[in-house]
């Protein structure tokens, strides 16, 4: 597609999207929904990464606990869990970031221990 000038052929990236809005009247319904998926994925990034942000006034109410690795978890909590048990799933603190990446989020892993006990 050729816009004032300029060849473009693909995805708009982000970056075009914020900068010509217009642009994506251009483009083909499939690429619309493929550039929706985009952004999607996009803003689920940067929640995360905001939800792994410091206390500040915009979010006073972070313990400065968030989200830990399973070596950190392991390390914390000896004898709580195996690694088996936090990769096969069921546990409410784990959030699967991809097949073989877990993250534990520590305020719910200290609720549940205390249930358990």
């Amino acid at each position: 597609m050729i816009i004032d000038g300029v060849v473009f052929d693909g995805l708009l990236s982000l970056d075009e999207i914020v900068r010509h809005p217009e642009m994506l009247a251009h483009q083909a319904p499939h690429e619309i929904k493929e550039t929706l998926i985009a952004c999607s994925a996009a803003l689920a990034a940067l929640n995360a990464a905001e939800a792994g942000c410091a206390p500040n006034t915009a979010n006073p109410a972070g313990s400065g606990e968030g989200l830990i690795g399973i070596d950190e978890a392991l390390a914390k909590y000896p004898g709580c869990f195996t690694r088996r048990q936090l990769f096969g799933g069921g546990l409410p603190f784990v959030k699967r970031t991809s097949p073989r990446k877990i993250l534990i989020d520590v305020q719910g892993l200290k609720r549940w221990l205390d249930r358990r006990r």
